[in-house]
């Protein structure tokens, strides 16, 4: 019998509406998280989908300094979601959130379309420049785009190819189905069948036309001439273009493009094209296992997932399977199989590989030099969390010359992407004069507040001190104590003691 509770049954439906209840009154007292989360809520399809009170409780996140609140307050402008579309309005709060990759793209997409402001291609090539400098994918496949057309730069066919090679070296679908024009044409690159088919199928293989069409001309004309081509795994005639379909109907499923989201019909396509060999279907398989997604967590289906996948080399598959090890979900702990398994997706540049890696060396196998250089691998693909173990690798001096300022330089780095450890080290940094910065209460504040708006435990007590020595603030003990109450409810002992204290 099956005693799974149903998304439509009343059951399910009240414990839904016991969730939104409780985020509304944390928002109504103040908690900036729950007042962005409940915006999402609102935000979203279904039965309390509210624009209007979606866009009030994103703006008072936003108020607060959430940069993401402000994003969506920036979105919801630029769309028109629950008020008349207003781009200079979106504009003001896009730059308000402007360290953010997100909010950098917008602004690069508001001055190349001159929405609110005068078109300016040298300004929007300046703000998607910011953005692809940290990493974010679709930045870089603008810029590839930028050089590939000329728009306000020199046309640069060989740059173009740079920066779409970092886009589709992350994924990014339009940018491996330029590259695979650009082999095919020889332009910016030297003309190689081979490289183009093989980039034209990592593209299709996420629902990108353009290489459907291309792969579908390919098919054609081997069949026509009675050949096959060889596959950089298994053989691109040994996946015909309907398991491929069956893959992106699953994708298109779970992610809810362009039908409504069903984690149930995406688990059915992608077995359809997993159970026919289809690797990154086999990969999302595992994913879907092992977080629950539409499916009852089973880790060892999980792992069997993964592992199918990982025999025909596919990033997502190796990653998972590391996990698996790591974590000992599903099979025997082994953290000499995960560092296995992670090595192989660290090695084709995906950057949750290189950071976990990072983070193996540090924790389990104590090699602070390894840890340093997996953790720069992928802080300097933007990856916010190793920028921030980087920095507190530099702080500690662990394998490494202890260096406040190098520290400081990632800490801002990953501060900038909204990473709440990193705002707080740097508020700890302003509080105590370090990283070659002066002691400065008031910078100590805002960081404070950015993290401990957060949820930060420990910068919500420190956050209470600074509010009780008058320190960067006027002097406020209610104040004080209530951030302290907001640390000591997470089990923070000082806090609790100096509650107890005044």
């Amino acid at each position: 019998m099956n005693s799974d509770i149903s998304s439509n049954s009343p059951e399910s439906q009240d414990i839904l509406d016991e969730m939104f209840s409780l985020m509304q009154c944390s928002a109504e007292e103040g908690f900036v998280l729950a007042q962005q989360c409940l915006g999402a809520m609102l935000l979203d399809d279904g039965a309390k989908q509210d624009y209007s009170k979606a866009f009030e409780w994103f703006l008072k996140a936003a108020s607060q300094g959430h940069v993401q609140a402000q994003i969506n307050v920036g979105h919801m402008f630029f769309r028109g979601q629950g008020m008349k579309q207003d781009f200079v309005k979106a504009r003001h709060w896009y730059q308000k959130a402007q360290g953010h990759s997100q909010a950098q793209i917008q602004l690069g997409s508001i001055y190349r379309e001159g929405k609110g402001v005068k078109q300016d291609h040298t300004k929007a090539n300046d703000w998607f420049l910011k953005a692809a400098s940290q990493g974010d994918a679709h930045a870089q496949g603008n810029l590839g785009r930028t050089y590939q057309l000329g728009i306000g730069v020199k046309q640069d066919s060989m740059k173009a190819f740079e920066w779409f090679l970092k886009a589709a070296s992350q994924g990014h679908a339009q940018a491996q189905g330029s590259l695979g024009h650009m082999y095919q044409t020889g332009i910016g690159v030297k003309q190689d069948s081979k490289n183009a088919r093989d980039w034209f199928l990592k593209a299709a293989s996420q629902g990108e036309a353009y290489s459907q069409t291309q792969l579908g001309v390919m098919i054609a004309k081997v069949r026509a001439s009675n050949k096959t081509i060889p596959s950089p795994n298994s053989g691109f005639l040994k996946l015909p273009l309907k398991v491929m379909l069956k893959h992106n109907l699953g994708s298109m499923y779970q992610t809810g493009m362009g039908v409504k989201q069903d984690s149930g019909k995406a688990h059915d396509w992608y077995l359809k094209a997993a159970s026919q060999g289809h690797a990154e279907a086999q990969a999302q398989l595992g994913v879907m296992y092992s977080e629950g997604q539409g499916v009852k967590h089973d880790f060892v289906k999980a792992h069997g997932w993964f592992l199918k996948a990982s025999s025909q080399g596919n990033v997502e598959g190796q990653f998972g399977l590391g996990g698996v090890y790591y974590h000992g979900d599903g099979a025997k702990q082994n953290y000499s199989k995960a560092q296995e398994w992670w090595l192989k997706a660290a090695s084709q540049g995906d950057v949750r590989a290189q950071g976990s890696l990072g983070l193996l060396c540090l924790t389990v196998k104590k090699d602070y030099v390894k840890a340093r250089d997996w953790f720069l691998k992928a802080a300097s693909q933007g990856d916010a969390h190793a920028q921030y173990s980087l920095g507190m690798i530099y702080l500690n001096g662990q394998g490494v010359k202890q260096d406040d300022v190098i520290a400081r330089d990632w800490f801002l780095k990953a501060a900038a992407q909204g990473d709440v450890d990193s705002q707080a080290q740097l508020g700890v940094m302003y509080h105590g004069g370090q990283g070659g910065m002066k002691q400065n209460f008031v910078k100590a504040r805002e960081c404070y507040t950015k993290a401990a708006s957060q949820g930060h435990a420990q910068t919500q007590f420190n956050l209470g001190i600074l509010y009780y020595n008058g320190q960067g603030v006027k002097k406020d003990v209610a104040k004080a104590r209530e951030w302290w109450y907001k640390a000591a409810a997470q089990g923070h002992d000082e806090a609790q003691q100096n509650i107890s204290n005044t």
